[in-house]
């Protein structure tokens, strides 16, 4: 009876971590939406990234994107397209308690 109650303990043990794991890893996001700075026309398809990770999103059709999974702190937040001048915008603020909103105006 008691290699069964170890064997419970362990697998609840278990799952109690891996529950924690995904909430922890999961951080916060930033969203905004890039437009085009001569027409204020939202640009699709335009790459928006975390400097100095591995975190990413390309722009749909509205412009909007959101990459999640962002650890809070300060961060420089990059967007380029093909044709278009690169934006970057440092010392964003990221919380655990909200997401930030960067926008971005891209010129050509």
């Amino acid at each position: 009876m008691s290699t069964r109650r170890s064997v419970w303990f362990a697998g609840a043990s278990l799952l109690l971590l891996l529950g924690a794991v995904p909430a922890a890893a999961q951080g916060s996001r930033i969203t905004g939406v890039v437009t085009d700075s001569a027409t204020g026309q939202p640009l699709p398809g335009v790459t928006v990234m975390v400097q100095g990770t591995t975190l990413r999103n390309t722009t749909g059709e509205s412009g909007r994107y959101q990459i999640n999974g962002v650890s809070p702190g300060t961060h420089a937040v990059i967007a380029q397209r093909l044709g278009y001048i690169r934006g970057e915008q440092q010392n964003v603020t990221v919380t655990a308690d909200a997401p930030s909103t960067v926008d971005f105006a891209l010129g050509v």
